[in-house]
């Protein structure tokens, strides 16, 4: 008998306790997302229930962006469990007849501010292995970064705004697409970053936008080949001719060590880390810079400075005469005739000995 209530009494203190400890730390059950202590059983929920400038942190699993609306303006950050964890799935099929090339970007942030996503997989579920499906991504919030995050398959649209990226991975299989396509955004900074693919990497590529300057940095960034045979692509290509509905004025800059492996050089630039869609049809209106230096201005490949020398310098030291004093110099030619003065003194003192002698 005493054991049994033993065993009932452990039992009922662990069904009082486990809920208290829940709820402490989620308030709901089950919680997928968080801001702060406060716990939410679905992303949903959470993004209503959130302030501007808020943080969501997910758990562990996928969830579906596109069940989710962010229209107001509103500046959110949302933090994974981490890449190999945490899983963001977006995008929509093509529609016939629809505007935006068919709606298949994210629409869920139409209208938000600055949106960031942190630690997470970000996955297109419809985007297919074809040079023209480039408009996928988010429409028009008003700035995007990324950071610590995994990017499979392509994305191309990234709002109205500056767009950063910070220690991501960029993956794909596609042989017929780039990773990353800047489609849309005014200037893109890759920093830390790790692209993979067998064709391209980056494809700085607009249309109608031939006013104004469009700005992409890379800063410490590894560009790999996947294919069996070397990328055919170059880390960065650019789209910078002049034409009547597509290309424009790009704006590229390396610094720190930027590395590529198994990339086909380009045989204009010379270069694996960048080229030019078209060299010939069009007037080109890019500039390249490295760590400073423009290397290429508008389809000219430009002379690098002279390197300067060496501190290995040969040093010629002369030692001066050492000056004479006045009373050593020839009052009119400031000669110096101690020698010669010398030199009578033993001639007279000569011709007077020989006088004594022929006195005596």
């Amino acid at each position: 008998m005493k054991k049994f209530l033993s065993l009932a009494l452990a039992l009922l203190m662990a069904t009082v306790l486990l809920p208290t400890t829940a709820l402490a730390d989620t308030a709901v059950s089950p919680c997928v997302a968080k801001i702060g202590d406060t716990g939410y059983d679905s992303l949903d929920n959470a993004i209503k229930a959130a302030a501007n400038g808020d943080t969501i942190t997910l758990g562990e699993g996928t969830f579906d962006l596109e069940k989710i609306s962010v229209k107001d303006g509103r500046n959110l950050t949302f933090v994974g469990a981490g890449q190999d964890k945490t899983t963001l799935n977006y995008g929509n099929e093509y529609k016939a007849g629809y505007s935006d090339a068919g709606g298949v970007g994210c629409y869920s942030f139409d209208g938000a501010g600055k949106i960031t996503f942190k630690s997470v997989t970000l996955q297109d579920k419809y985007a297919k292995d074809d040079s023209s499906d480039y408009y996928r991504g988010f429409i028009r919030p008003a700035s995007m970064s990324f950071e610590d995050c995994k990017i499979t398959n392509v994305i191309s649209m990234f709002g109205n705004g500056a767009v950063t990226f910070k220690d991501c991975l960029f993956e794909s299989s596609y042989k017929n697409c780039f990773n990353v396509k800047c489609y849309t955004g005014t200037s893109f900074s890759f920093d830390g970053c790790t692209f993979k693919s067998p064709y391209g990497f980056i494809d700085a590529y607009r249309q109608n936008t031939l006013d104004g300057v469009l700005e992409v940095k890379i800063n410490n960034c590894h560009f790999i080949g996947t294919g069996s045979a070397a990328a055919p692509k170059p880390a960065v290509r650019l789209c910078d001719y002049k034409h009547a509905k597509e290309g424009g004025a790009w704006n590229l800059g390396f610094t720190g060590n930027n590395t590529t492996e198994n990339i086909a050089v380009d045989n204009k630039t010379g270069s694996a880390l960048y080229g030019c869609r078209f060299y010939e049809e069009y007037e080109l209106l890019g500039t390249v810079s490295v760590d400073g230096t423009t290397v290429w201005i508008k389809g000219e490949k430009q002379e690098l400075p002279p390197t300067p020398p060496t501190d290995n310098k040969v040093i010629i030291i002369t030692t001066p005469d050492t000056p004479k004093t006045d009373d050593q110099k020839n009052p009119t030619t400031g000669a110096n005739d101690m020698v010669a003065a010398a030199a009578a003194l033993m001639a007279v003192a000569a011709l007077g000995m020989s006088i004594l002698s022929r006195k005596k």
